[in-house]
C-alpha cells in the first residue's frame, strides 16, 4: 500500500510537470505571436508611411515641374506630360525641376527628359 502511494504520488507530479510545461510552452507561443503580430504591425506602418511620403514626394515634385512649364510656356505636350508622368525617380524630378526653370524653351527641357 505504501509503494502504491509513493508511485501515485510520483505519477501525479510527473502529470503535474507535464502539464505545467505544456502550459508554459502554450503561453510562450502565444506570446510570441502577440509580439510577432504587433512587431509586424509596426514594421507595416513605419514601411507604409514612408512609402506614402515618397510617393507625395514624387506627385509635388511633377505638379511643380507641370507648373513652371505652363508658366513659362503656356502648353505642355502630350508626350512631355507622360514622359514626367512616368518618371518615379525622385532625383531626375528634382533636376527636371531646375531644367524646367532654366531651360530656354521647350525644345532644350525635352532633351533632359531622355
Amino acid at each position: 500500500l505504501l509503494e502504491q502511494n509513493f508511485y501515485q504520488t510520483e505519477l501525479k507530479s510527473a502529470r503535474d510537470r507535464k502539464n505545467e510545461i505544456f502550459t508554459s510552452r502554450y503561453e510562450g507561443k502565444e506570446e510570441g505571436f502577440a509580439e510577432g503580430l504587433m512587431e509586424g504591425e509596426i514594421k507595416g506602418k513605419a514601411e507604409g508611411l514612408t512609402e506614402g511620403e515618397a510617393k507625395g514626394e514624387i506627385k509635388g515634385k511633377r505638379s511643380g515641374i507641370f507648373t513652371i512649364l505652363e508658366l513659362r510656356f503656356k502648353e505642355v505636350p502630350a508626350n512631355v506630360v507622360q514622359a514626367i508622368e512616368s518618371c518615379d525617380d525622385l532625383g531626375k524630378l528634382e533636376s527636371l525641376l531646375k531644367r524646367a526653370a532654366d531651360s530656354e524653351n521647350l525644345a532644350e527641357f525635352k532633351k533632359y527628359l531622355k
